[in-house]
């Protein structure tokens, strides 16, 4: 994952192999390797518990891209090193329990 000074890039595909293929090749023409990448480090976590209305509101407003926190819901707000990894913070465990995570870019 390449982030803030040099951007990022999703690939998406309905069929998984065509996104390794294209990761591979990808990792080819920069003479890279997948072994190459920085590790994942959480930096710093947060789980805010029982949103108050005026708060979801404000959350809200941002473009949450069609997901809403409501009214007593939790919050878990991580700080991943590079933070191209936060997608690696939402754990399945996470995901199973309701709990919303936003991405906080400083």
């Amino acid at each position: 994952m390449v982030e803030r000074a040099y951007g990022s890039m999703v690939i998406h595909q309905r069929d998984q192999s065509d996104v390794i293929e294209a990761g591979r090749l990808i990792l080819n023409s920069m003479q890279a390797k997948q072994d190459d990448r920085q590790p994942c480090r959480v930096q710093w976590s947060e789980i805010i518990r029982g949103m108050t209305p005026d708060h979801t509101v404000l959350i809200n407003r941002q473009e949450r891209r069609g997901s809403m926190i409501l009214p007593g819901q939790s919050m878990f707000i991580p700080e991943t090193e590079p933070a191209g990894y936060l997608e690696r913070t939402k754990s399945p465990a996470n995901m199973a329990r309701a709990i919303s995570t936003t991405m906080c870019v400083f």
